[in-house]
C-alpha cells in the first residue's frame, strides 16, 4: 500500500477487495469516501471508525511527522498479535470443554455394551 508508492486512497480501494468482514468492509468504505470528499488520509481513517483512542492519537502524530507506513506496519503487527492471542485464549476454554464431553460420550458408549454384557452374564448364572 502506501510503501509501495500507491496513493493512500487507491490502497484503501484495493483493501476493499480484499476484506470479507462485513463491519471492516463498512469502515473501509466510508474511509474511501472520506478521502474521494478530500479528507486527509489520517483524518478519513479516524473519521470512518477504523481505529480509536491511542492509535487515533498515533496515526494523526505520524501523519504530521510524515512516518505513516513505519506507525502503521506496528499497528498492523500488534492488531496481528492480539488476534492470535485472543484466538489461543478462545481454544484453550474450549478445548477442555472437548475433552470433557469426549469423556462423557465414550463413557455412556462403554456403559451401553457393559449394561447389556452384565444382564447376560447374570442370566447365565442364575
Amino acid at each position: 500500500g502506501l510503501q509501495s508508492g500507491l496513493d493512500a486512497e487507491r490502497s484503501l480501494q484495493m483493501s476493499l477487495s480484499l476484506v470479507s468482514h462485513p463491519v471492516v468492509l463498512k469502515w473501509l468504505a466510508a474511509a474511501v469516501q472520506y478521502l474521494e470528499e478530500g479528507e486527509v488520509f489520517a483524518s478519513a481513517l479516524l473519521a470512518a471508525g477504523l481505529f480509536g483512542g491511542m492509535d487515533a492519537r498515533v496515526i494523526q502524530i505520524a501523519a504530521q511527522t510524515g512516518d505513516m507506513d513505519n506507525v502503521m506496519h506496528k499497528l498492523a503487527s500488534r492488531y496481528q498479535e492480539e488476534s492470535v492471542s485472543r484466538i489461543e485464549d478462545v481454544v484453550s476454554v474450549i478445548e477442555p470443554a472437548i475433552v470433557i464431553l469426549l469423556s462423557v460420550l465414550v463413557g455412556l458408549v462403554l456403559l451401553s455394551v457393559m449394561i447389556p454384557m452384565l444382564g447376560i452374564l447374570s442370566e447365565m448364572m442364575g
